[in-house]
C-alpha cells in the first residue's frame, strides 16, 4: 500500500468547485476486507484527510453493501442490497446540496441522506480517486474487482434518466423510451394518459416538469384508432402503447390541437424535435405537425413542419411563415401508417429526418424578423397563428421529444432503430364477416400492395381492386367471395 498503488486512477480538473454532481459507473466486486473498499473518493490531494465524498462497499453483517461516508467516525448510511461477486451492477451517486442519494440498477438504494461537507473539504482542483480514497494510503481499502464506464455530470440527473441509462445497457436495443431518455431531452411526452384517469394533462417523462394540457380532450381510449406504435410491429414499445387521435378541427383558436406547451427550450435557437405520426387524412392546404412560435410574436413567424401534397404525393415540408414552403421532403408519406420524423435546427440551418434517414437535407431557414422563442411555446397538431385556416393535423401523434441542441443523425437513427420496427414476415389474416371476405395486414412502415392469382402453377398476380381501408393499425379490404378459389399475397 503506497500513495498511488492499487487505484484505478486519479482524475483532476473535473467539476472544479462544482457542488452538485452525478457520478455513475458499472461495478463487479471481488473480495471485501473487514474495513471495506471504496469505489471513489472526491477530494483534492491537498485537502485535509477525512474530508470529501466517499462511496464504497461495506461488509455489513458479513455481506457486501454500498455505503456513504464523509470522513467522520462512522459510516453515514448503507444500502440494503448484498452485492454478489459474479454480477455486474450499475451504480449512480448524486449530491444535491447537503443531500446524497445512491442508485443501484436504476432504483434508489440509499435514499437522500443528509451529508454536509466536513470542514476542510476542498474540491477546487476537481480531483477524484477511483477504486480507493485519496487520503490514508496505508489503509487496505482499495477495491478488489472491476469498474467500467465511469461518467461524471455537473448536475443532478433525474431518476428517469438514470433508469434509462441502466435500461439502455441491459438488453434494451428496442427500448425506445430508454434510448431517448439516455440523450437527456428537455421534454418528452409519451402521451400515455388514459381518459379514464380524469385528468387532461400530458406528463413530461424527462423529469423536467414540462407538462402541458390536452386541448379539448382528444380521444385516448387505447383502442381502435387510439393506439400508438406497439408490439408486435414495433418491438421497442409495449403492447398497450396508446396515442391520442386528432380530428383536424373544429377551426377556432384552441380546438384541433393536441396541446400547446410553454417554457420548453425557452430562448434557445438550436434544438431537435422528434415524434411519431400517423396521418389518416390530409386537406387541400396541408396540415402541420408542429409550430414553434411565442404567442406574442407576429403571425407567419417561427418554425413550422407539416405535410403537403406534391403532385398528389404527400410529403413533409419545412416553412418559416413566408410566401411558400422552404423545402419539400423526398419520401412519400402513406396515410394510415406510422412514421418517425425529426427536425434539427443548428443556427440558420434546418435538417429533417424521416425514419432515421435524411428527408430534407440541410436547408437555410433563418428566423424571420419578429420571430420570438423566449416563452418556449410549441403547438402540436397545428400552427398557433391563423386559427381560421383548416390546417390541423388529422390522425395520431405520439412520443413527442424536444432536445435543446441539434442531435446528430447517428443519435436520431439510434432512436428510430430502438423502436425495433418489424418489416419482414408480414402476414395476411383472412376471415368471413357478414358474408364477405375480409383480408387484413398490419400497417407497417413498408408499403404493400395486395395481389391475387387464380392459381400458382403458373401464377398470374394482379392487384386487388377493392378499396383498402385503414382501421386500428390494420389495412383491410372487403369483397364478396368468388365462385372459384384464389390465392393472395402482399408485395412491396
Amino acid at each position: 500500500m503506497t500513495a498511488t498503488d492499487g487505484y484505478l486512477g486519479f482524475a483532476s480538473g473535473v467539476l472544479n468547485d462544482v457542488y452538485d454532481y452525478t457520478i455513475e459507473m458499472w461495478l463487479r466486486r471481488g473480495a471485501v476486507g473487514s474495513i471495506g473498499a471504496y469505489l471513489y473518493h472526491r477530494s483534492d490531494l491537498d485537502a485535509l484527510d477525512h474530508t470529501g465524498d466517499y462511496v464504497g462497499i461495506w461488509p455489513a453483517g458479513g455481506g457486501a453493501n454500498l455505503f456513504l461516508y464523509d470522513g467522520g467516525a462512522d459510516v453515514i448510511a448503507t444500502g440494503p442490497t448484498v452485492l454478489d461477486t459474479a454480477a455486474w451492477y450499475y451504480v449512480a451517486v448524486q449530491r444535491e446540496g447537503d443531500f446524497v442519494t445512491v442508485y443501484l440498477n436504476g432504483e434508489i438504494e440509499i435514499p437522500a441522506t443528509y451529508m454536509p461537507l466536513r470542514e476542510g473539504t476542498k474540491w477546487s482542483d476537481g480531483t477524484w480517486a477511483f477504486a480507493g480514497r485519496t487520503d490514508m494510503p496505508e489503509l487496505a481499502q482499495r477495491l478488489d474487482g472491476n469498474l467500467d464506464e465511469i461518467a461524471i455530470y455537473n448536475r443532478v440527473l433525474s431518476p428517469s434518466v438514470l433508469q434509462a441509462h441502466y435500461a439502455a445497457a441491459t438488453g434494451s436495443a428496442g427500448n425506445y423510451a430508454a434510448t431517448v431518455l439516455a440523450d437527456q431531452p428537455e421534454a418528452y411526452w409519451r402521451l400515455e394518459e388514459p381518459q379514464a384517469m380524469g385528468g387532461e394533462v400530458a406528463l413530461d417523462a424527462s423529469g423536467n416538469g414540462n407538462d402541458f394540457t390536452y386541448h379539448k380532450a382528444p380521444s385516448r381510449t387505447g383502442e381502435g384508432d387510439d393506439i400508438g406504435p406497439r408490439l408486435p410491429l414495433f418491438a421497442g414499445f409495449p403492447d398497450d402503447n396508446r396515442s391520442p387521435s386528432l380530428t383536424g378541427g373544429p377551426l377556432i383558436a384552441t380546438d384541433g390541437y393536441l396541446g400547446i406547451p410553454t417554457g420548453v427550450a425557452s430562448g434557445t435557437n438550436d434544438y431537435t424535435i422528434e415524434l411519431w405520426f400517423r396521418p389518416t387524412a390530409l386537406g387541400d392546404l396541408g396540415a402541420y405537425l408542429y409550430h414553434r412560435r411565442d404567442p406574442a410574436a407576429p403571425s407567419n413567424t417561427g418554425d413550422y413542419l407539416g405535410l403537403t401534397r406534391d403532385g398528389g404525393v404527400i410529403k413533409l415540408f419545412v416553412y418559416d411563415g413566408g410566401a411558400a414552403a422552404n423545402a419539400l421532403g423526398v419520401s412519400p408519406i402513406t396515410l394510415g401508417q406510422w412514421h418517425h420524423v425529426a427536425l434539427a435546427r443548428a443556427g440558420n440551418t434546418v435538417t429533417v429526418y424521416l425514419n432515421g434517414a435524411v428527408d430534407i437535407p440541410a436547408t437555410s431557414v433563418p428566423p424571420r424578423p419578429g420571430t420570438q422563442w423566449t416563452a418556449g411555446t410549441w403547438a402540436f397538431g397545428g400552427r398557433n397563428d391563423q386559427p381560421a385556416l383548416p390546417q390541423r393535423f388529422t390522425g395520431n401523434l405520439d412520443e413527442i421529444v424536444i432536445f435543446d441542441a441539434p442531435l446528430s443523425q447517428e443519435r436520431i437513427l439510434a432512436h428510430y432503430r430502438a423502436a425495433a420496427v418489424q418489416t419482414g414476415g408480414t402476414a395476411l389474416a383472412i376471415e368471413l364477416s357478414a358474408g364477405n371476405v375480409v383480408i387484413s395486414w398490419p400497417a407497417t412502415p413498408d408499403s404493400f400492395v395486395l395481389e391475387s392469382s387464380p392459381g400458382l402453377a403458373p401464377a398470374n398476380w394482379v392487384p386487388v381492386s377493392a378499396t383498402v381501408v385503414d382501421e386500428g393499425g390494420l389495412r383491410k379490404v372487403t369483397f364478396p367471395p368468388g365462385a372459384t378459389h384464389e390465392f393472395f399475397r402482399l408485395r412491396r
